[in-house]
């Protein structure tokens, strides 16, 4: 998920690699930076929340073994991303497993398809065509 959330960051803001190194970035600060763009719906980025929540669970109590070892707050979060993600979804034989894998897939995908979408926009408007349109339109149009 990580992988992801740099690569949207680095389709929406040019010198993110370099502002990335020089601030040492946590997951959890690229959420804040993503959402502060407002560009990505919030239940992509509140998932990916929950993801890294659920990940420092395991890494910070070596007693929590599985998932359905977690808290009730982290297993009713995880099913209700679940539910945001796929509400066609009739499985009810999923396990916290399961629902996690899909729930961090979403969010994977989610973050891929804007950072596409958001790197073509970012290329045309710097594009020469674009800047010379715009160049035409301020220098002659009075208001």
């Amino acid at each position: 998920m990580e992988e992801a959330l740099d690569f949207f960051l680095g389709a929406y803001i040019p010198d993110y690699r370099k502002l990335e190194k020089q601030l040492s970035l946590s997951i959890k600060n690229k959420i804040h930076l993503a959402r502060s763009l407002r560009v990505v719906p919030a239940h992509i980025l509140d998932a990916a929340d929950l993801i890294n929540n659920v990940r420092n669970r395991f890494a910070h109590n070596l007693k929590i073994g599985c998932f359905d070892a977690l808290d009730s707050g982290n297993k009713g979060n995880l099913k209700q991303k679940h539910g945001v993600f796929f509400p066609d979804d009739r499985n009810t034989g999923l396990t916290f497993t399961d629902m996690f894998a899909k729930v961090t897939d979403g969010v994977i995908i989610g973050l891929e398809i804007y950072a596409s979408h958001l790197k073509i926009a970012r290329d045309y408007i710097y594009s020469e065509d674009f800047l010379n349109e715009l160049s035409k339109r301020i220098k002659g149009k009075p208001r």
